[in-house]
């Protein structure tokens, strides 16, 4: 405004907080960008993985053929045992992409966690201890018990790798209602929140915005292909959840924590008019 010589006296503006808006975007732009991401991986799998199946057909083929002994045996195994691998890759992509079948069954949140403890143990070492703050309650969720338990071997391993010195992995259950503040994948409901919490070295920003996308990694190349987070995410989401990271770097000590929502089921289920079995127990036990 100005005064009768056309002088400025006064100003009059509005101000906008956009940050919500720009937090929509984001969550939009990076929603899109993880399903092209899920969408090549799938398709790039899906014809390789057709590659494999007659590789490792006419190599078991040969092998019934070929005495157990010699060098064309030798050589022959090692031709199998890179495809294996290499199948094994396909089938994390195809995870991701979410085109793996899933054999979901429901389970008490608890005794998986509880039946997996000391298999994390072993993984970890002597110089990091597992704490576990378990909710009060059974609550149960519908996963695939084999694909969960990869998912919390990842991020075990994840979280022993960045506490190269030792320290402590937190495992926490509990439950949650999101009430529409959810993140843009997460419909509002009620639902049970699994952390697996480390104080080791933490993450920054660029890092974790690149976390879940398909080989990318913060190790060489020896020790990972870039696709265990990758595939937990596919998982995740694939059982109606979702997966998110948190990490403070300029915390003393840094911490990194990230937690998988499931959706809760409403009451105690039963399958064929019986209560639910508890999670088997991992093969490796």
């Amino acid at each position: 405004m100005r005064d009768k010589n056309g002088r400025a006296v006064r100003f009059v503006g509005a101000l906008m907080d956009v940050t919500g808006r720009k937090q929509l975007r984001d969550q939009l732009s990076h929603s899109q960008k993880m399903e092209a991401f899920g969408q090549l991986a799938g398709g790039v799998a899906h014809d390789f993985n057709n590659f494999l199946t007659a590789i490792l057909g006419y190599s078991d083929l040969l092998v019934a053929e070929i005495p157990g002994r010699g060098t064309g045996a030798k050589y022959l195994s090692e031709i199998r045992s890179a495809a294996g691998r290499a199948a094994s890759l396909t089938r994390q992509l195809l995870t991701f992409s979410r085109r793996q079948p899933l054999e979901p069954r429901v389970l008490e949140v608890n005794t998986l966690i509880h039946n997996l403890e000391r298999s994390i143990l072993r993984l970890l070492g002597e110089n990091i201890s597992v704490l576990c703050e378990l909710m009060p309650e059974k609550r149960h969720i519908k996963v695939d018990p084999d694909q969960f338990t990869q998912i919390i071997i990842n991020l075990a391993v994840n979280a022993r790798d960045a506490m190269p010195a030792g320290g402590t992995l937190v495992l926490k259950t509990e439950t949650i209602s999101t009430n529409g503040k959810s993140p843009r994948e997460l419909p509002s409901g009620k639902y049970v929140r699994i952390s697996v919490i480390d104080n080791g070295m933490g993450m920054s920003e660029d890092v974790k915005e690149h976390l879940f996308e398909p080989f990318f990694s913060t190790k060489d190349d020896r020790h990972g292909s870039g696709l265990g987070l990758a595939t937990c995410y596919g998982i995740v989401g694939q059982s109606g959840g979702h997966i998110t990271v948190e990490s403070e770097l300029a915390k003393a000590p840094p911490c990194a924590s990230t937690s998988l929502r499931l959706p809760r089921l409403p009451r105690r289920p039963t399958e064929n008019g019986r209560n639910c079995q508890a999670a088997p127990k991992p093969f490796w036990w």
